[in-house]
């Protein structure tokens, strides 16, 4: 059990550095570029993308059964945790429930993805 949440917690670990940094590479192409709102919309969402493949990845790794649901709940996971520092800063409102639950999809397929692909190759 202990190696289970140890390797859920480097997946999202991982996944959430490479978020930073893909984060702070989009605000300066941004900054340089001036983006749209909508560009930067969809650079988000690629991030969340990537970031949710990459921690499947990473537990699809550590995992040798059931890869695809470890991925898809490293992509929930992913997810989950940023919806809810998102309601903390926001003090309780969800003014976007639509697009959270989006960007919760494209984190699940996304980990799911990840996980399918280390699975196939096997």
């Amino acid at each position: 059990m202990e190696t289970k949440v140890l390797n859920v917690s480097k997946a999202i670990l991982i996944s959430y550095i490479l978020s930073a940094i893909a984060l702070v590479v989009l605000a300066f192409i941004m900054y340089k570029s001036g983006l749209t709102k909508s560009q930067v919309e969809i650079g988000v969402k690629v991030i969340y993308f990537i970031s949710a493949f990459i921690a499947g990845l990473v537990i699809a790794l550590k995992e040798k059964r059931r890869r695809l649901f470890w991925g898809m709940a490293m992509g929930a996971a992913y997810m989950a945790i940023i919806m809810i520092i998102s309601l903390i800063v926001n003090k309780g409102n969800m003014e976007n429930m639509v697009s959270m639950l989006v960007n919760m999809a494209i984190c699940i397929v996304g980990g799911g993805v990840g996980a399918l692909i280390l699975a196939v190759k096997k």
